[in-house]
């Protein structure tokens, strides 16, 4: 019995979690950045090419506002994000991981400095 009550708490607790999840999301808009990037890459040798697909997580009309306001700057930025990058840096999970969080930045400093707040979450 004490052990049902265990089970059952914790499984009340795991809703309790995962309705503040759905909280934590329910505002989001994801905005594409259309048409795709398209950009060659590395310095030296055969020339390479990544297609990149980029969608910006936001919890705010305000935020939606300014991503649509700057994305030209925004594409700019990242196009030579994507441009500046080697073989290496785009064959393993690890590596793409590492530059998804590069341009999370990139948007996130561009955005401070045009209106004052990151405003993007992912």
């Amino acid at each position: 019995m004490k052990s049902l009550l265990i089970l059952i708490g914790i499984l009340l607790s795991l809703g309790a979690y995962a309705e503040e999840e759905v909280a934590v999301f329910e505002n989001s808009q994801y905005i594409p950045l259309k048409p795709a990037f398209t950009t060659n890459f590395g310095a030296s040798g055969r020339i390479r090419y990544v297609k990149a697909e980029i969608s910006l997580r936001v919890e705010s009309s305000t935020a939606a506002a300014a991503v649509a306001r700057h994305t030209p700057f925004i594409r700019n930025n990242l196009v030579l994000l994507l441009s500046s990058q080697t073989r290496e840096n785009l064959q393993t999970t690890k590596a793409k991981e590492a530059l998804r969080k590069a341009a999370l930045e990139e948007i996130r400093t561009l955005l401070v400095k045009m209106e004052g707040e990151p405003m993007v979450q992912d």
